[in-house]
């Protein structure tokens, strides 16, 4: 028995006051959600349900443990988000190259912006004056105005 999906259905059904409800909220089978929450039951040793023409009603048993799963499954699914978007959001270093005009003026008061959307990235802004300087060549990013000198540039 997968015991976190048999929460889920059991949390599911709970909430909507019928397994066919709650069949229709996660797009599943009926028999799908009724097996797992059987089984769930059963290793249980306990009803969770009292199941009538109606519908669904919880039991002591149920409510008790309705009340216990629920904020652990709430957790869980801040967790899977929270790291998800961790996953989705850019982070590292960044290094840029640019003129010192460019950066000074143009770069530097944007650097507050850029860093309020993008926390987890760090800037590391070098003055360059042409792309065959030194420094040049460990550049993510360089910028430049006018008509660059290296023609593999983009």
């Amino acid at each position: 028995m997968d015991k976190l999906r048999s929460l889920q259905y059991f949390v599911a059904a709970a909430e909507a006051g019928s397994f066919t409800a709650a069949a229709r909220r996660l797009e599943l089978s009926v028999p799908a959600i009724a097996k797992l929450v059987t089984s769930l039951e059963r290793s249980l040793g306990v009803l969770l349900f009292e199941r009538t023409v109606h519908g669904l009603k919880l039991t002591a048993s149920g409510a008790s443990y309705l009340e216990a799963c629920q904020p652990l499954l709430q957790d869980l699914t801040a967790a899977d988000e929270a790291v998800s978007r961790a996953a989705q959001r850019p982070g590292g270093t960044l290094t840029l190259g640019a003129h010192a005009q460019l950066a000074h003026h143009v770069l530097l008061p944007a650097l507050a912006t850029f860093h309020a959307r993008y926390p987890e990235i760090q800037i590391d802004l070098r003055v360059i004056q042409r792309s065959s300087d030194a420094d040049a060549a460990a550049v993510d990013v360089f910028l430049l105005h006018g008509w660059p000198e290296a023609d593999d540039l983009v």
